[in-house]
């Protein structure tokens, strides 16, 4: 995501040059606030698959786990919109995020362990 997520970036930053859309100045701070704003999204978005997983395979249902990968990625994307602030509300927003996925990381590892071959 973060590979493809900085070429689409880029290209669009070199036809920007060349070809300008928008009516504010590119500069750094405008590239250097985008990919902050594309890490956050990359690690929010591992953070909402291992908790739709874990959600799925709690309930047992490929159903449960694509419901609740829709409804967290909606949470996700509300949460995003604060990284436009500051730093630091996009950063509380993967925190939030970020302790469900410890959670499920944890109780799917030892589900995984105790599975009998």
């Amino acid at each position: 995501m973060i590979v493809l997520g900085g070429g689409v970036m880029l290209l669009f930053f070199l036809t920007e040059q060349l070809f300008p859309l928008c009516t504010d100045q590119l500069n750094l701070s405008t590239v250097l606030k985008s990919l902050g704003v594309l890490l956050f999204s990359a690690v929010m978005a591992a953070e909402i698959g291992v908790s739709a997983v874990w959600i799925g395979y709690m309930k047992r249902s490929v159903v449960a786990a694509v419901t609740a990968s829709v409804i967290l990625a909606s949470l996700g994307c509300q949460l995003l919109q604060f990284s436009y602030l500051s730093a630091a509300a996009a950063g509380a927003g993967v925190l939030v995020l970020l302790v469900p996925a410890v959670l499920a990381v944890r109780n799917l590892y030892e589900k995984i362990l105790n599975l009998e071959v």
